[in-house]
């Protein structure tokens, strides 16, 4: 009976804090602007796409250990589902600001889940000491907002990939758009990601999925890897993608913040590979 009302009691406590703010979001994007100094910070809006399971929550710690870099964990329903935040659906200069300071708002507290917040809330911080040692010895152990964030990294993975292509979004046009928007995949071992999207409570939102077995999982991964890897070919500057061995490698950092335009930070560089 106690472990019930203890559950309860969680339960509304986690209802409170999405209450709480949803109302602070509210009033923040009615009646408040958005500084001249936060639109010239940010140069650059990066997407995570591609299967789950394929080191992105990993890949979004290591990009927000970086001192300008602020990195949206999940939260795809707080946006999709809302059309004044969906700059997928119906691309306006207008979505996309509002989407960009709804980022750097969410990304600034939240919780973990699907709810999604800051990447300090992720199972990247919860598993991995060294992440979280390494975090808490340079910021705290409290999600904040940097002071200035020159690139908001929105780790959204699978459901915004299927966005983009519900959306049948045309890529040249998008970017040529919005010229901050960047797109980033990390590609793990496909089998070794197959086999954890394989697990009954993975790899559900894989489109046209035949069934669960391994096979029909492992051909989704390498679609999803493969359609990337085309546009990343395609359009160079905008999408990037590396080899899971490449994490190991300060070559690959440097890379990354040079693609997302951030300022050189060295110790940043020493975290990464610790």
């Amino acid at each position: 009976m106690r472990q019930k009302i203890l559950n309860k009691m969680h339960h509304v406590s986690l209802s409170l804090l999405e209450y709480r703010e949803r109302l602070t979001w509210a009033f923040l994007n009615r009646f408040i602007p958005w500084s001249d100094r936060q639109r010239t910070d940010l140069k650059t809006v990066c997407l995570i796409l591609g299967p789950y399971r394929n080191l992105t929550t990993l890949l979004g710690a290591l990009l927000g250990l970086h001192p300008n870099c602020q990195t949206l964990n999940h939260s795809e329903s707080r946006v999709l589902e809302d059309k004044e935040l969906n700059f997928i659906d119906g691309y306006s200069a207008d979505k996309f600001d509002r989407f960009c300071r709804f980022a750097l708002f969410a990304s600034s507290g939240g919780k973990g889940g699907g709810y999604g917040g800051s990447i300090v809330h992720s199972h990247a911080f919860k598993k991995r000491d060294e992440v979280r040692t390494v975090y808490e010895r340079r910021y705290g152990k409290k999600p904040f907002l940097k002071q200035k964030v020159q690139s908001v990294i929105w780790k959204g993975d699978l459901r915004v990939t299927n966005e983009l292509r519900r959306c049948e979004v045309d890529f040249r046009e998008l970017i040529q758009k919005s010229p901050k928007l960047r797109f980033l995949m990390p590609v793990r071992n496909p089998l070794d990601c197959a086999i954890s999207n394989s697990k009954p409570t993975h790899g559900k939102d894989f489109l046209g999925l035949k069934d669960k077995t391994f096979e029909s999982t492992l051909e989704a991964v390498l679609q999803e890897m493969s359609w990337f890897i085309r546009l990343a070919h395609e359009f160079p500057d905008r999408f990037f993608f590396f080899y899971q061995d490449d994490l190991q490698k300060k070559d690959l950092f440097v890379r990354l913040g040079r693609f997302l335009q951030l300022d050189s930070d060295e110790r940043w560089l020493s975290d990464t590979l610790e």
